[in-house]
This record gives structure tokens, sequence and C-alpha cells, in this order.
């Protein structure tokens, strides 16, 4: 079980796109990193899919 959750966004304004990080500490010492890169093409899409599901409740 994780006992620490870490989310972090970066902007690389040269690309254009966001770094989204998501790092969970184990209770061991251990501990996972996974690594998502966004463009503002996926970001729009995204959002414009999560309004869609906010209006139909």
């Amino acid at each position: 079980m994780a006992e620490r959750l870490q989310i972090n966004f970066e902007y690389n304004s040269i690309e254009d796109r966001l770094l989204l990080r998501i790092s969970e500490k184990e209770n061991q010492g251990g501990g996972v990193e996974y690594r998502f890169w966004l463009t503002r093409r996926f970001a729009n899409v995204f959002i414009k899919a999560t309004d869609k599901l906010k209006c139909e409740k």
C-alpha cells in the first residue's frame, strides 16, 4: 500500500506540453513513478469530455 502519493505538473514552453508525474512511496522505502506527456490537443479533448460527463448527470 502506498504511504504517500505525489502529483506534479511541469510546463515545457518549447514543446508546448505538460509533463504529469505521479509518484508513490511504499512503506518499505521503494516507490514507483509514472510520467505522461500531455499535449495541448489532448488536454482540450480531455476537458471537453469531462465537461460532457458533468452535464449528463
